[in-house]
C-alpha cells in the first residue's frame, strides 16, 4: 500500500480504519487485475511503463535534467508494440530541449 494511503488511514477515527483499509485493498486488487487484463489484450509487456525506472537508469533520475525515457522502434517491437509507421523514415531520436531530456531504455531478454 502506498505510504500516503497508510498515513491517511491513520488520521481516521479508529472505528473506520479497518473498513477503509479493506476498501483500499480490494480496490487495489481490482485495479491490478484490470491493468493486467488490459496489457494481455493488447499483447504488450506491462513493464513498458516502468522499465525506465529500474536501478540501471537511476543515474538519469539523479542528474535532474531528464524527464522520461524512450524506446527504439525495435525495442518497442520486443515489448509487443507492433505496426509502427514512420512518416519519413528512418526514425531517429532527437532531444528537443536541453532542459527536458529523455534517455534511451534498452530492452533485453525479450
Amino acid at each position: 500500500m502506498a505510504a500516503g494511503v497508510a498515513e491517511f488511514i491513520k488520521t481516521l477515527p479508529e472505528s473506520e480504519r479497518e473498513a477503509t483499509q479493506k476498501h483500499f485493498d480490494e480496490y487495489g486488487e481490482k485495479t491490478l487485475a484490470r491493468e493486467a487484463d488490459f496489457f494481455q489484450k493488447l499483447g504488450v509487456n506491462p513493464n513498458i511503463t516502468t522499465l525506465g525506472q529500474s536501478d540501471k537508469y537511476k543515474k538519469y533520475e539523479d542528474a535532474g535534467s531528464y524527464v522520461g525515457w524512450y524506446y527504439t522502434i525495435s525495442d518497442l517491437n520486443k515489448l509487443g508494440v507492433k505496426n509502427i509507421s514512420v512518416l519519413n523514415p528512418p526514425w531517429v531520436f532527437k532531444q528537443l530541449s536541453e532542459k527536458s531530456q529523455f534517455y534511451k531504455v534498452a530492452v533485453t531478454g525479450s
